[in-house]
């Protein structure tokens, strides 16, 4: 029954490479009994590096039966499916139907794009369990409430949980006439079949913060308290200095927690940069300057005034090729801002510098994309010829083709 709590600065995934060797040492270099299950899976490529590095050190130049992945991915492939879920094109398919036989409520908007974003609303109301009220007022009540609104609901809220409740409605109508369930339902079928700890299950490594829903905590807990499973997550043992905090103590109580012993620096700069009280930030520099003689981050942090965007992607662009030139391997570029990480992307690639764009570039916005918008436009209006020719316009279409221009 361990969950062990680590600093916020402390490297977390070489601390779960140690636990893993750990509890494979007596059959390393084999690691079939232990199961590593990540938060994001983007953080398997890292981590299998660790390892890989740990147990060379220790003399085992390979491993064997290494695994990291999601809960949910390992959830999904761990018992054949009796039931197989809708797929998301079919998902997508009869929610784009539903909204057309509503067409009232959204007008003349695209009913492919609504239904994006409708489609992740829907899944986390089935995978948090939400039960909406049978009438619309009383969704309405119980909107009021979440956002402490008191009086009248605003006209748009009002009109929101009226398209929230009537598509949700719909959508759970259709999907129960066709007996199959979707993805989220699904999902939390398997971690019920699989709730129960088996004699023959390997040993976990669970790597961050990654129980969103009450199901996935329950079959955390199983295996915490049946000794199956150790998780290892960033965050403070005394809640309310952040959100992450909040929610770790949320499932603190799910096993004993190990608190490691570590530089309490880092913390405390951090706390002070995004404190829960609403003090200005010349007080909370003041109050972290008598706390501690010397910065923790000197040398470590700096910021830039840039006068524009190109001037920040290209800020970007001469940080990293220092640090390159510097040695350094591990570099990671964080924003929020879809335009800029695209600039710095094409920055650095014109050097010759290669990105791992986690969040990919969006075919929505690229000529491809209307290329294959006009085309199937193009099918379904029977060959019109006003899609057909913006579709044989297109650089994307014909491209090897030789375009001859009247004179």
């Amino acid at each position: 029954m361990s969950l062990f709590l680590y600093a916020y600065n402390e490297d977390l995934l070489a601390r779960a490479a140690e636990r893993c060797l750990h509890h494979a040492a007596a059959e390393c270099p084999d690691l079939t009994r232990v199961v590593v299950l990540v938060a994001d899976g983007l953080a398997a490529g890292a981590l299998r590096a660790q390892i890989g590095a740990h147990a060379h050190a220790q003399g085992h130049p390979a491993l064997l039966g290494l695994r990291i992945l999601t809960l949910r991915d390992w959830i999904e492939g761990g018992s054949p499916d009796t039931d197989p879920p809708l797929s998301d094109p079919a998902r997508q398919l009869l929610l784009v139907d539903a909204l057309r036989q509503h067409s009232g409520l959204f007008g003349e908007d695209d009913p492919w794009r609504i239904a994006d974003s409708l489609l992740e609303l829907f899944d986390e109301l089935t995978l948090h369990r939400a039960e909406l009220p049978e009438a619309e007022p009383d969704l309405a009540e119980r909107l009021a409430k979440g956002y402490r609104i008191s009086g009248p609901l605003p006209t748009a809220l009002s009109r929101e949980a009226h398209i929230v409740h009537r598509l949700w409605r719909a959508w759970q109508e259709q999907t129960a006439a066709l007996r199959r369930p979707d993805p989220g339902t699904h999902y939390l079928h398997k971690l019920h079949r699989q709730h129960a700890p088996h004699a023959d299950e390997p040993f976990y490594i669970l790597v961050g913060l990654q129980a969103h829903t009450r199901a996935e905590r329950d079959w955390i807990a199983a295996r915490l308290h049946a000794e199956r499973a150790e998780w290892l997550v960033h965050g403070n043992p005394v809640p309310a200095h952040t959100l992450a905090d909040r929610a770790l103590h949320d499932i603190l109580t799910l096993s004993t927690t190990h608190v490691l012993p570590s530089d309490t620096t880092h913390p405390t700069f951090l706390d002070s940069v995004y404190p829960c009280e609403q003090a200005d930030l010349r007080s909370r520099a003041a109050a972290l300057a008598c706390a501690s003689a010397d910065s923790p981050v000197r040398g470590k942090l700096g910021t830039l005034a840039a006068d524009s965007a190109e001037q920040e992607a290209r800020a970007i662009d001469l940080q990293v090729r220092r640090w390159l030139l510097a040695g350094k391997q591990r570099i990671g570029i964080v924003t929020e801002d879809r335009r800029l990480a695209r600039r710095v992307r094409a920055l650095l690639e014109r050097a010759g510098i290669v990105l791992q764009d986690a969040g990919g570039w969006a075919l929505s916005t690229t000529s491809a994309a209307a290329c294959v918008e006009r085309w199937l436009q193009s099918v379904e209006e029977d060959f019109a010829h006003q899609p057909l020719l913006d579709f044989l316009k297109s650089a994307c279409a014909c491209a090897d083709a030789t375009r001859h221009h009247p004179a």
